[in-house]
């Protein structure tokens, strides 16, 4: 079930009578972001050789084409790409248009027809990566191309691949410092080098839609740069493709940090609706549309990440594991605090949204292999707030 269908099926829990105007702004905002979310289409081109394939693997972390030392893309494939790393039952899935096109030394003068073929679904992308074989010396093509495929205005990523290939062959250990003229590693100083020449020889110009990244991602060795490539990628895609890109990557710290800030916000959206409602003097009727706010964005917090199963939030949410266990015990924790068990104070049902927000992030950021151990520490530094904030604050007064 996605997530708009899931707001669907429980809409009623928001929009109770008296609460309407109070959650019905927050339903609206969520369904015009779905809406305003769109997945990327990312083409690949580029001359037979340059690496194009293992490329797109690299980026979404699994092999989504196949590789290997004869050319193994001999037309132009659009396909939909299904993300789709399980994790502990977990699965992430995101679709990404994906476009892999024929190695463009196959194009010859007698077959403009595949290169205009290529020209019109660069038109209907939304960023270009163009791959080199950075241990190639014949670039003439290349330009040639480039200032073909620059006619279409798009953002492009010119990607100087297979720079672990360069001499000292067997010497490989990134990171390089590209932009250091006085350095004594052969290595760093031909891949400083090449970059320079590539850079010569076809006229690059990184302007506010192009970009150069080096890459290296060898077989048997670390990569160079990836992480770069794929920071890259999402800074040049519109914002309406930002989002959908950065759940179908795997996991890392940049990820997080992207996810974190957008989850923070919205979970700032959550607690000021929680707490309107919580503010009603209509005994038990808050509940409803309490849980539903609050399991709501808990999950929209997971598929934010990616994580797009409703049953493993419920699950996650109610269930015996660690989460589980330690919602429940936030839960029976501030329920003490609820003057007569009947009316929910406006602060505290603040505090425990804001509470749950958190662990959601706590949990998801970490591919949801957390022990209950550490979500217990993680509860009682989260509760020390509350009882500072909530419980020193009524006493004060």
């Amino acid at each position: 079930m996605s997530f708009a269908d899931f707001l669907n099926k429980i809409k009623d829990l928001f929009l109770i009578p008296n609460l309407n105007d109070l959650t019905g702004d927050l339903l609206k905002e969520i369904y015009e972001q779905l809406n305003n979310e769109f997945p990327p289409t990312l083409i690949f081109v580029g001359k037979t050789g340059s690496g194009k394939s293992s490329i797109i693997n690299a980026i979404f972390g699994q092999k989504i084409v196949e590789t290997g030392i004869n050319p193994t893309t001999t037309e132009t494939n659009r396909t939909v790409y299904t993300a789709k790393d399980q994790i502990d039952r977990k699965y992430i899935i995101k679709n990404i248009n994906l476009i892999d096109t024929i190695g463009l030394s196959d194009v010859t003068k007698e077959n403009e027809k595949v290169f205009d073929e290529i020209f019109s679904e660069i038109q209907k992308s939304d960023l270009i990566l163009y791959a080199f074989d950075g241990n190639s010396r014949d670039y003439m093509d290349d330009k040639n191309y480039i200032q073909r495929f620059k006619k279409a205005n798009k953002p492009m990523l010119l990607i100087i691949n297979k720079l672990d290939l360069l001499d000292p062959g067997r010497s490989w250990n990134p990171p390089y410092n590209i932009f250091d003229s006085t350095t004594t590693d052969t290595k760093e100083r031909n891949i400083r080098e090449k970059m320079n020449w590539v850079t010569d020889q076809i006229s690059i110009f990184n302007d506010k839609i192009t970009k150069t990244i080096p890459l290296a991602i060898p077989t048997d060795g670390p990569d160079w740069n990836l992480n770069l490539l794929r920071d890259t990628i999402h800074d040049f895609l519109p914002d309406r493709n930002k989002i959908e890109f950065i759940k179908a990557l795997p996991h890392s710290e940049k990820k997080n940090q992207i996810c974190e800030k957008i989850a923070r916000n919205w979970i700032d959206k959550y607690v000021a609706t929680a707490t309107a409602v919580a503010a009603v003097p209509i005994p038990l009727s808050d509940i409803g549309p309490l849980t539903a706010i609050q399991i709501t964005m808990f999950y929209h917090i997971g598929t934010i990440w990616g994580y797009n199963s409703l049953k493993d939030t419920l699950y996650t949410f109610f269930g015996t594991s660690g989460m589980g266990y330690i919602l429940r015990e936030l839960t029976k924790q501030l329920a003490k605090l609820v003057p007569g068990g009947a009316l929910i104070n406006s602060s505290i049902a603040a505090i425990v949204t804001k509470t749950y927000g958190e662990l959601a992030i706590y949990y998801y950021s970490r591919e949801c292999k957390v022990s209950t151990e550490d979500l217990k520490v993680v509860f009682e530094k989260l509760y020390k707030e509350i009882y500072e904030k909530v419980i020193g604050k009524t006493l004060s007064n």
